[in-house]
Protein backbone atom coordinates (compact mmCIF):
# COMPACT_ATOMS: atom_id res chain seq x y z
CA UNK A 1 0.00 0.00 0.00
CA UNK A 2 0.86 3.39 -1.01
CA UNK A 3 1.22 5.76 1.18
CA UNK A 4 1.94 9.70 1.75
CA UNK A 5 4.50 11.00 4.13
CA UNK A 6 3.20 13.30 7.01
CA UNK A 7 5.04 16.81 5.53
CA UNK A 8 3.10 15.41 2.64
CA UNK A 9 -0.24 15.03 4.56
CA UNK A 10 0.73 18.94 6.26
CA UNK A 11 0.83 19.97 2.46
CA UNK A 12 -2.30 18.29 1.07
CA UNK A 13 -4.75 19.97 3.82
CA UNK A 14 -3.35 23.05 3.34
CA UNK A 15 -4.08 22.98 -0.61
CA UNK A 16 -7.46 21.81 0.09
CA UNK A 17 -7.99 24.70 2.08
CA UNK A 18 -6.77 27.32 0.19
CA UNK A 19 -6.47 26.08 -4.07
CA UNK A 20 -9.33 28.25 -5.31
CA UNK A 21 -12.54 25.60 -5.96
CA UNK A 22 -15.77 26.33 -7.41
CA UNK A 23 -17.24 23.88 -5.05
CA UNK A 24 -16.42 26.24 -2.28
CA UNK A 25 -19.19 27.85 0.00
CA UNK A 26 -19.36 30.90 1.06
CA UNK A 27 -18.82 29.81 4.28
CA UNK A 28 -15.54 28.30 3.62
CA UNK A 29 -16.37 24.09 2.98
CA UNK A 30 -16.46 22.62 0.47
CA UNK A 31 -19.55 20.41 -0.75
CA UNK A 32 -19.24 16.93 -3.35
CA UNK A 33 -22.34 14.94 -2.04
CA UNK A 34 -23.05 12.28 -0.04
CA UNK A 35 -20.57 10.18 -0.86
CA UNK A 36 -17.69 12.00 -1.37
CA UNK A 37 -15.00 11.48 -4.57
CA UNK A 38 -14.38 15.08 -4.17
CA UNK A 39 -10.57 14.39 -4.40
CA UNK A 40 -8.27 11.51 -6.04
CA UNK A 41 -5.17 10.63 -4.25
CA UNK A 42 -2.77 8.52 -7.48
CA UNK A 43 0.19 6.77 -7.39
CA UNK A 44 2.33 6.48 -10.79
CA UNK A 45 5.51 4.31 -10.99
CA UNK A 46 7.34 5.64 -13.62
CA UNK A 47 11.60 5.36 -14.48
CA UNK A 48 11.99 7.84 -12.30
CA UNK A 49 10.12 6.60 -9.10
CA UNK A 50 6.52 7.50 -8.46
CA UNK A 51 4.66 9.92 -9.07
CA UNK A 52 2.43 11.22 -6.16
CA UNK A 53 -0.76 13.56 -7.39
CA UNK A 54 -3.60 14.97 -6.03
CA UNK A 55 -6.54 16.46 -7.75
CA UNK A 56 -9.71 17.84 -6.53
CA UNK A 57 -13.30 17.25 -8.30
CA UNK A 58 -12.83 21.26 -10.00
CA UNK A 59 -9.65 20.14 -11.64
CA UNK A 60 -6.83 21.74 -9.56
CA UNK A 61 -4.04 19.34 -8.88
CA UNK A 62 -1.32 19.38 -6.66
CA UNK A 63 1.77 17.61 -7.35
CA UNK A 64 4.29 16.12 -4.59
CA UNK A 65 6.56 14.01 -6.54
CA UNK A 66 10.11 14.03 -5.66
CA UNK A 67 12.44 12.73 -7.74
CA UNK A 68 15.58 13.61 -5.64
Amino acid sequence: MKRFLKDDALKIAKWQREHKCRYRTAGGCQSFGAFGGGYGYYFVPNSMGISRTVTCACGAELDLSSYS
